[in-house]
């Protein structure tokens, strides 16, 4: 049995390793796959399915097939060719382009006209494909018949505690971080005996200084330097060591400033003998310097181009996921105020006039109500933000699906809540690539923004997203890009508008800026991102809102006041939500009573800054509007002719 280890992308293996450092005794191999996608071959081509990386993985050993990168181009003439630009690993090219010429002599493989090498710098086999031939077929031969297609059968093998073993990825994660823990250990002890050495030689030269006119007379009076060494040790101790670097000190260094660069270089040794010594007491400061050593190794091998991933992994015709049996549709995600989270599809509510009173919009437990309704996607993922600033990540289809008016599921049967820990906002991610940011709200006027791409490997434990501060709770959370303005509304119908680059980027766990100055009694209810192709809906407690141009709330400084955003308080009632809409989309509004009303948001004409709105829905009595979403408008007439002027 021999060792067969394909190559790995080196940023991939720091990232993983980095991860296991942090979480060695908790992380399992797929936390650590999330970062090691699978093998990257020098020549690229493609690695199809995933069973056989999670099997090497997993157990030490898989079958990987590794395919060439082909794609079919149309000719002006209207015959198809195949143009292979990278081949599998460890194929030679010359004898893959003989194969495929005796296969067609032979007759094994049909459908080929002509195979060219074009290659130069790169890779370019060019296969023309007959006229009556369909290319796709002819490929599927060529995968079939050829080295176009091979298979690397990965053996990790090697040798552990002096024994050859099979290891998991895990497992080399393990021995390298343990090998690098007594590489930095051994080197330690060495810097800090040297350092001591050298602290030794200046104690006993600070000393000399300290008594020079003494020493001066004694070496004077010596008559040779073995009398002056005796001399000096029996008057002051100093060791063979000490006596002959003060022996060896030129006359230069006994002036004024020679003494303080010796004091300042003796302070300093001090220092690092601290640093050193904590470093051999404490192991996690061990663990720290290796994750500084890969931080290194990245930064100086991985920033380049050429570093990125030349493998690329697809998934095999014959492996299918969870994912891929089930319609990327869109659907409904409701969570109650008690925790029960359910999944419904769009199609289940139908859009009305404003002003209807609508459809049940689900089925609740005594004293709960519906808190947040969020459109998405079943292929997209799902943020979960809770009160204690932590993040959790799962897709949209891993929520249960219900029918519209029922309770919904217990979400800590989902997410591995802690005791007092609640959810308390969610955000569909259709793709964590870009420049995009989560800007997060506090209730408390607080901001924060980090990069999206920084929340797309999230364990099952959940990571912290954001520090919040004793009192204050997260109340919104919007993605916006480096160019956007963002704009926060209060239970007041106070609007405050700034530029979102007003706010540094920040990593994951920062607490944040001040975002607004809120008055007393008052408190954030919304937050999002300016689009002047859009209107800002804002929605009231009592049943009202209103669309406004973004126009009409000027930019000001993070940090202020802000503006008017509505008025009437007093028939209008607290500000419950605000979001950015277009014609062409709608609204759903969620009452605390679980009445669901989904109205087009073209049916609301947009009005002033100043004006106190129109009624968005018909409350029972005792009842108010609790949550707002926006979702794309449905291709159906409306249910009933739109309202007249004065029913507004």
């Amino acid at each position: 049995m021999a060792t067969n280890i394909p190559p790995h992308n080196l940023g991939e293996l720091c990232d993983g390793i980095d991860y296991y450092v942090q979480h060695r005794e908790t992380c399992t191999v797929d936390e650590l796959m999330q970062f090691v996608k699978g093998p990257d071959f020098p020549t690229g081509a493609q690695i199809c399915g995933f069973n056989g990386i999670a099997a090497m993985y997993k157990h030490g050993r898989g079958q990987l097939t590794v395919r060439g990168k082909a794609a079919i181009e149309k000719q002006e003439n209207g015959r198809a060719r195949i143009v292979v630009t990278e081949i599998p690993y460890a194929v030679n090219k010359t004898e893959m382009i003989r194969h495929m010429a005796e296969l067609v002599k032979e007759k094994v493989i049909s459908g080929i006209s002509d195979i060219r090498d074009e290659s130069k710098a790169d890779v370019r086999i060019v296969i023309d494909v007959k006229r009556d031939a369909m290319a796709e077929i002819v490929l599927n031969n060529l995968y079939k018949h050829t080295e176009l297609q091979t298979t690397f059968g990965a053996i990790m093998l090697a040798i552990d505690g002096g024994r050859p073993k099979i290891l998991t990825l895990k497992d080399f994660f393990r021995c390298y971080v343990d090998h690098r823990f007594e590489v930095i250990t051994r080197r330690t002890r060495f810097e800090l005996s040297k350092a001591e050495a050298r602290k030794h030689i200046l104690d006993g030269l600070m000393l000399a200084l300290d008594n020079l006119d003494e020493v001066v007379r004694m070496i004077r009076a010596a008559r040779n330097r073995d009398e002056a060494k005796t001399a000096l040790q029996g008057r002051f101790g100093f060791s063979d060591l000490q006596v002959n670097a003060i022996l060896d000190m030129r006359l230069y260094q006994l002036t004024g400033l020679e003494r303080e660069k010796l004091a300042a270089e003796l302070a300093a040794l001090l220092a690092r003998i601290a640093e050193l010594q904590a470093i051999l007491a404490d192991p996690e400061k061990v663990y720290a310097l290796i994750r500084e050593d890969l931080a290194d190794i990245r930064a100086k091998y991985c920033s380049k181009p050429e570093a990125a991933r030349r493998t690329e992994i697809v998934a095999d015709e014959n492996e299918v996921s969870m994912k891929d049996l089930i319609p990327d549709a869109p659907c409904v995600i409701t969570l109650s105020n008690r925790g029960y989270v359910k999944r419904v599809p769009l199609t289940e509510y139908r859009e009305a006039n404003r002003g209807a009173k609508g459809v049940k919009g689900g089925q609740v437990k005594e004293e709960d109500f519906i808190r947040l309704v969020f459109v998405a996607q079943t292929h997209d993922s799902l943020l979960f933000f809770t009160n204690t600033g932590r993040l959790f990540l799962k897709d949209a289809y891993q929520i249960p699906e219900a029918p519209r008016t029922s309770f919904g599921r217990p979400l800590v049967n989902l997410l591995k809540l802690q005791e007092g820990e609640q959810v308390l906002n969610l955000l569909p991610i259709r793709s964590f690539e870009g420049d995009v940011d989560i800007f997060f709200a506090t209730r408390l006027g607080t901001v924060k923004k980090t990069l999206l791409g920084d929340f797309k490997n999230v364990n099952r434990n959940g990571i912290r997203a954001l520090n919040i501060d004793e009192g204050d709770s997260l109340v919104d959370v919007r993605l916006v890009k480096p160019a956007d303005d963002v704009i926060m509304l209060t239970r007041d119908g106070r609007a405050m508008r700034f530029a979102a680059a007003d706010v540094r980027r920040m990593g994951r766990q920062a607490t944040g800026v001040r975002g607004i100055r809120l008055r007393e009694g008052d408190e954030v209810v919304s937050l999002d991102a300016v689009d002047d192709g859009k209107t800002l809906f804002i929605a009231t407690a009592n049943g009202f809102g209103k669309r406004c141009e973004f126009k009409d709330f000027t930019r000001h400084s993070r940090g202020g006041q802000g503006m008017i955003g509505i008025k009437g308080a007093d028939r209008n009632g607290a500000v419950v939500a605000a979001h950015a809409v277009s014609d062409d989309e709608s609204i759903i509004c969620m009452t605390s009573d679980q009445m669901m009303v989904r109205s087009r948001v073209a049916d609301f004409q947009v009005q002033s800054r100043l004006a106190r709105g129109v009624r968005l829905v018909r409350l029972n009595e005792g009842a108010t509007l609790v949550s707002v979403s926006v979702c794309e408008s449905a291709e159906e007439p409306a249910a009933e002719p739109p309202a007249s002027p004065e029913a507004q």
